[in-house]
C-alpha cells in the first residue's frame, strides 16, 4: 500500500474509532466528510495534516499532555472539518488511558506517513 493510501486508511481508523468511543455527533459526522473528501483529493487531508500537525511532531512524539489539551488549528483557506479532525482538547477529558494512547499511536504514525510523503513529494 503507498504512504497516501495507508494515511487516508489510518486516519478513518481513527476517527471511526473517536466516534465509536465519545459517541459524538459532529465526529461520526465528519466519518461520511471525511470519505468524501478523500475520494474528491486523496491528497487533501494528509497535505492539511502536514501543515497544521506535522509541526507538532516532537510534542506528539513526547506525548505531551499540554498539547492534546490545548493544540488549536489557526484554520486560514480550510475547512471546519479539519480543526474538528485535528483538536482533541474538547473530548480529551473523557477518554480514558488507553484511548489517550491509542490516539497518540495514531498521530504518531500519522506524523510518521506524512514526513514519508513530504520528503518524497516535496
Amino acid at each position: 500500500m503507498d504512504i497516501l493510501n495507508e494515511f487516508n486508511e489510518k486516519l478513518l481508523i481513527l476517527i471511526e474509532s473517536l466516534g465509536k468511543i465519545v459517541k459524538n455527533n459532529l465526529i461520526v459526522n465528519n466519518i461520511y466528510l471525511i470519505r468524501k473528501t478523500i475520494k474528491k483529493n486523496k491528497t487533501k487531508l494528509i497535505e492539511s495534516f502536514i501543515f497544521y500537525v506535522l509541526p507538532y511532531k516532537e510534542r506528539i512524539d513526547n506525548e505531551e499532555e499540554e498539547f492534546f489539551l490545548n493544540y488549536e488549528i489557526n484554520l486560514k483557506d480550510d475547512t471546519q472539518l479539519l480543526k474538528d479532525i485535528f483538536e482533541f482538547k474538547k473530548i480529551w477529558h473523557i477518554l480514558t488511558e488507553d484511548n489517550k494512547s491509542s490516539i497518540k499511536n495514531y498521530l504518531k504514525y500519522l506524523c510518521f506517513l506524512s514526513q514519508e510523503y513530504f520528503v518524497k513529494n516535496y
